[in-house]
């Protein structure tokens, strides 16, 4: 799944009451998109990313970060909270909230935790109370803990307090083998298309290269033509021969960076940090995203009207405040969609499509149900009115829709065995693809589909010692 789901929803799906381990949160540091809870919580980044995206995040005081109190626990325990720090998902409430902090080990014997956390608003009134089971800290040694929460009135501080339980060793660390793992493709045509991912460790933990390949076969043989520094994770096209993709540039917020090609992918030219997630382009000129910001809920819809060499705000990222903007698909510099996302749960997530005919100036919700179940991980529209919504989690599946979002399909099954939908892109009204990251498996794959979604076949297995 590309950046933003990775980068977000790894942020909203940890603000549950159950804690994380210490590295799930830093990959929230460093991740921030997809989207993605998902087994693919990022596929960007790599470990100078971590470092400084957990710098940043301590130094950050803009609108996600509201508060800081240190506590310790009842006098004689040898547990320590420090640097507790609040971020509000959406400041002017209500919306879903997380915290973290540092717990301090001063005895000579290691230890588990059970950490309570008191919440509370500007005013000093309590928000919430939440527990947090920490499993192991070592002796004179720390590590991070987290909690999130639902809320009315948003949270600017938190105290909290640690009591001792059993400690729970962990385990030995396994040696994990680097992996292609691919992140987006987009078709010209039936036979000319681009293909964008990254090497190395699953997840990318570790650090990845960036990888862009093209087909002239449809699909059935793909040959690289660049390599990049970092991990490239979607990639979009307009007209016969421009390309756009969006590489994770390796900075303290995960700053993406744009490139380009003008010739059907072979050669490519780096924009520069343009920090615009997803682009879909409508021309080869006129282009919108949206803008990457450490507080999702409030990032904007941008737009480009020189090829993504310079971008301009045209509103916020989606009409409903209570929503955060995931996917945006346009067919036209007025005509377009956006895709709308609100708090996940148990492998459900309410999304809600909206629609505009004025290049984003006003926008209308489509009255179609869009459902609940499973997690959105694509978009894509064609211009009669014909779209997809891609979904990953416990099934691989497909809604669609063939007038404008005004009715949906119930999900078509991709894959049973679930996982993640990369990308979509479709060709026509019946012929398309889909990147599938099945559960499970090492090898990522694309499939192809040629009555509209209803069946899928696959078309090509991405190496995974590629």
């Amino acid at each position: 799944m590309p950046i933003d789901d990775r980068l977000r929803t790894s942020m909203r799906r940890a603000a549950g009451p159950a804690m994380p381990s210490p590295d799930a949160w830093t990959s929230i540091e460093r991740s921030v998109e997809r989207r993605k809870r998902r087994a693919n919580a990022i596929r960007v980044g790599g470990g100078a990313v971590v470092a400084l995206a957990f710098a940043g995040a301590l130094a950050w005081a803009g609108l996600a970060l509201r508060g800081h109190r240190q506590a310790t626990t009842q006098p004689g325990s040898s547990l320590v909270v420090t640097a507790v720090k609040v971020m509000a998902g959406n400041p002017s409430g209500p919306g879903a909230a997380k915290l973290y902090g540092t717990l301090e080990n001063d005895g000579t014997d290691a230890s588990g935790a059970t950490v309570t956390c008191d919440w509370k608003d500007a005013s000093g009134s309590d928000v919430a109370t939440t527990t947090s089971t920490v499993d192991y800290v070592e002796a004179k040694g720390s590590t991070t803990f987290g909690a999130g929460t639902d809320y009315q009135t948003p949270p600017v501080t938190a105290a909290c307090t640690a009591e001792p339980r059993a400690a729970v060793s962990p385990k030995p660390a396994e040696t994990v083998t680097p992996r292609y793992q691919e992140g987006s493709v987009a078709f010209f045509d039936a036979d000319h298309g681009i293909a964008v991912g990254a090497f190395g460790t699953p997840g990318c933990e570790s650090g990845c290269a960036g990888v862009i390949e093209t087909t002239s076969d449809g699909g059935a043989t793909w040959s690289t033509v660049d390599k990049t520094e970092n991990p490239v994770v979607s990639v979009t096209v307009s007209g016969s021969s421009d390309a756009w993709a969006v590489e994770n540039q390796t900075c303290a917020y995960i700053c993406p960076a744009l490139l380009h090609s003008s010739d059907g992918g072979q050669t490519w030219t780096d924009l520069g940090q343009a920090n615009v997630l997803n682009p879909s382009f409508a021309t080869p000129s006129v282009g919108f995203g949206f803008l990457y910001e450490r507080d999702a809920m409030t990032a904007p819809l941008m737009k480009t009207t020189d090829g993504g060499r310079t971008w301009q705000r045209i509103g916020p990222g989606c009409p409903d405040p209570t929503t955060w903007g995931t996917f945006a698909s346009f067919v036209s510099p007025d005509h377009g969609w956006v895709m709308c996302d609100s708090q996940p749960s148990a492998g459900s997530q309410p999304r809600k499509v909206f629609e505009t005919t004025d290049g984003g100036a006003t926008w209308s919700v489509t009255s179609g149900d869009t459902g609940t179940s499973g997690y959105p991980e694509a978009l894509f529209f064609r211009p009669d009115g014909t779209g997809w919504i891609g979904l990953g989690h416990a099934v691989i599946s497909i809604m669609r829709t063939i007038d404008g979002g005004k009715s949906w399909t119930s999900p078509i099954t991709i894959d049973a065995n679930g996982g993640d939908i990369q990308s979509l892109w479709f060709l026509d009204d019946t012929t398309g693809y889909a990147v599938i990251s099945e559960a499970g498996s090492p090898a990522d794959r694309l499939e192809k589909t040629t009555d509209g979604g209803r069946h899928w076949q696959v078309v090509y297995t991405w190496q995974t010692s590629a």
